[in-house]
């Protein structure tokens, strides 16, 4: 999904889950009748990987939402 392995899945959420040498990445999509959230979670396991993180992560912050409003507007897959 997006380039991420699946780590575990059930009919409520997705947990999908990254290592590199520098970081362990992990996101939570949890589809619930009224919302759909997604939970961004990661663990620095070298000094460099933060300045990296905080280069990103304005890039993630606008990414995220804009996925999520495209994947409400779309149509159910059959």
């Amino acid at each position: 999904m997006l380039g991420w392995p699946i780590a575990a899945s059930d009919p409520e959420a997705v947990r999908l889950a990254a290592d590199s040498p520098l970081l362990s990445a992990e996101l939570l999509l949890r589809v619930r009748p009224a919302a759909i959230t997604l939970t961004t979670s990661v663990t620095f396991t070298r000094r460099a990987a933060h300045p990296l993180w905080a280069a990103a992560l304005p890039l993630h912050r606008l990414t995220v939402p804009r996925l999520l409003r495209r994947a409400v507007a779309a149509p159910p897959s059959s």
